[in-house]
């Protein structure tokens, strides 16, 4: 009778040690996951969908293209994470391929592209903290869809094959009420 009561007395010493130590360690991440999820969500656009038409010029080893396209801005709802609490989610692509920024060219298994802004811009959005208005700027993917960021490599693509802007049209944000 006595063992089994120090093996009873053992094994609650140390499940409640294991149960301590787990909830000493979460205590921090349940607080922040509590602060998130009572925090107060971003007032919601007024308008969630909008079209801005556009137009880029660019040149590629001396061969001159011209797109005319729409970049579309969708309100894709509210998300929330540990660095940023809640805040609004935006979805922006271009309408004939449905990717986020304007396809050029493939060189050398880089994807270049051109960037014709963000949904935040366009869409008036209070939290955007970019540039006060956009340039189109060109970037790079490599083919495994990861961020290449060799930066040598990137433009001596641009200098070998001649790759510029040569000039855009871009729309302007739109006026739009968050409540």
């Amino acid at each position: 009778m006595k063992v089994s009561k120090v093996i009873f007395t053992s094994i609650s010493v140390l499940v409640l040690l294991v149960a301590g130590i787990v909830f000493f360690v979460s205590i921090p991440w349940t607080t922040l996951f509590a602060g998130i999820i009572l925090s107060p969500a971003p007032p919601k656009p007024e308008v969630t969908y909008a079209e801005f038409p556009f137009e880029i010029v660019y040149e590629i080893d001396g061969e001159t293209f011209t797109v005319n396209d729409v970049y579309i801005c969708e309100f894709g709802g509210i998300g929330a994470n540990e660095g940023q609490g809640k805040y609004r989610q935006w979805n922006g692509y271009v309408k004939k391929t449905r990717e986020e920024g304007l396809f050029l060219t493939k060189i050398d298994g880089r994807k270049i592209y051109c960037s014709v802004g963000s949904p935040e811009y366009y869409m008036s959005d209070p939290d955007y903290t970019g540039y006060p208005s956009h340039e189109p700027h060109l970037y790079d993917v490599s083919d495994n869809d990861k961020f290449d960021f060799s930066l040598e490599a990137f433009e001596n693509i641009l200098q070998e094959h001649n790759i510029n802007i040569i000039s855009y049209k871009l729309s302007e944000p739109i006026e739009n009420e968050y409540k």
